[in-house]
Parts: C-alpha cells; sequence; structure tokens
C-alpha cells in the first residue's frame, strides 16, 4: 500500500477501483433485521437489469466520492442507503426458497409471517394472544406457530416479549421517560411484570439497565 492510498497485487495492468463506505448504530444495532443479516451481501452487475436503482446508486456514489463538492455528504449517505436497502432486497429473495433458514430475514420472504411481524413492530403494546397473530398472518392458529418458530427460531410469543424487551431498553438508554411510563409503553400493565420479565431477559433490572448505559 504506498501512501497515497494505492494497493498493488499481482503482476499485469489490470486496475480494480474499490469505494469503501460503512454504516455505524449508535442505537438499534440489535434490531432483529440487523441481527439476522448474513456476513456478506453481494450485489452483482448481473443484477443491473433488474435493479437499475443499484447501478445507478453505487456510479453517483463513485462520481460524488470523486468530486466531494457541496452537499456530497448528504447525496452520498442516501446514495448509501439506496444500495443497502436494495442489498437486503437480494437477500429476501435469495431466502424465498431456503425453507430451511431460520432467521428474521427469512420470515420476510414469508408474506403471512411479514403481516404478523408488521403488525408487531407497529404496535407491540397491544395485548396480541397467538390467536390475534394468526389472524393477522392469515393462517390458523397451529399452522401460524409452527411456521413462525420454523422460520424466525424462536415462538411468536417468545418474539414479542423479547422485542417489548428491545424497544424498553432503548427507551431506557433514552432516559426521557419514567420506568412506569416505558412499562404501559411496551406492553405491560404492571410495572413489576415488566421489571421481573426484563430482568429475566438481561440479567439486570431496568433502573440499573438505565444506570449502565
Amino acid at each position: 500500500m504506498s501512501d497515497g492510498g494505492i494497493l498493488s497485487a499481482g503482476p499485469g495492468p489490470i486496475d480494480a477501483s474499490l469505494l469503501f463506505g460503512y454504516y455505524r448504530f449508535e442505537d438499534g444495532a440489535d434490531h432483529p433485521l440487523l441481527t439476522s443479516l448474513p456476513a456478506a451481501m453481494i450485489v452483482r452487475d448481473g443484477a443491473a437489469g433488474t435493479d437499475p436503482w443499484t447501478t445507478a446508486a453505487l456510479r453517483l456514489i463513485a462520481l460524488e466520492a470523486d468530486r466531494m463538492g457541496d452537499g456530497a455528504g448528504a447525496i452520498l449517505t442516501r446514495a448509501v442507503e439506496i444500495v443497502f436497502v436494495q442489498a437486503i432486497r437480494a437477500a429476501i429473495a435469495d431466502l424465498r426458497d431456503m425453507s430451511n433458514v431460520s432467521s428474521f430475514l427469512a420470515a420476510l420472504a414469508d408474506r403471512h409471517l411479514t403481516r404478523a411481524l408488521t403488525a408487531i413492530h407497529a404496535t407491540p403494546a397491544a395485548p396480541w394472544t397467538l390467536t390475534q397473530l394468526a389472524r393477522e398472518a392469515g393462517l390458523s392458529r397451529t399452522a401460524f406457530a409452527e411456521r413462525f418458530a420454523k422460520t424466525v427460531g424462536q415462538p411468536p410469543m417468545a418474539y414479542l416479549a423479547g422485542w417489548r424487551v428491545t424497544l424498553a431498553g432503548h427507551l431506557l438508554r433514552d432516559g426521557n421517560l419514567s420506568t412506569d411510563e416505558i412499562a404501559e409503553r411496551v406492553g405491560y400493565a404492571s410495572p413489576a411484570a415488566f421489571a421481573r420479565r426484563f430482568k429475566a431477559a438481561t440479567g439486570i433490572g431496568p433502573g440499573a439497565y438505565r444506570r449502565a448505559n
């Protein structure tokens, strides 16, 4: 690697230009979508015919990174977001025929499970029951429970409880709401019940968690 950032490897006159970027999550990195992403997602040139947005975004990123004119930072941020979303779309499409894969990402490839997950994430504090979630998914109670557990890797109600704890953790770190208000916001009628569930999931109570974060 030279001081100019040029890496030389192997013989021959062929050149390759690499453009690097990254995401930094100060909060929300424990979202099930992010934790279920594969180690690498590859967006291939062959997809250009059916996915012109990705090709256009990549070209825009390269041009703006080279020029770095006024507002380039804002443009680069939005363009990278487009590529990231398109990569997730491609990953979901790859999972549609992989019934043996268990993850949140795989569930997004299932239109029935997506309906139930959307309902959970839209209104996590609702008094959801297995029957109600099955109705949202458009499946029988038994079929939904089996399909959800097989695809996501845990039962529907366990996923709901875990998501509520995740949301509570975000709210506790934010520090603007009391513990009682957070308990109500994530679906617990009793602050004591919320505290027990939170401690069982994280190992510490809500108050200690807030002080530590």
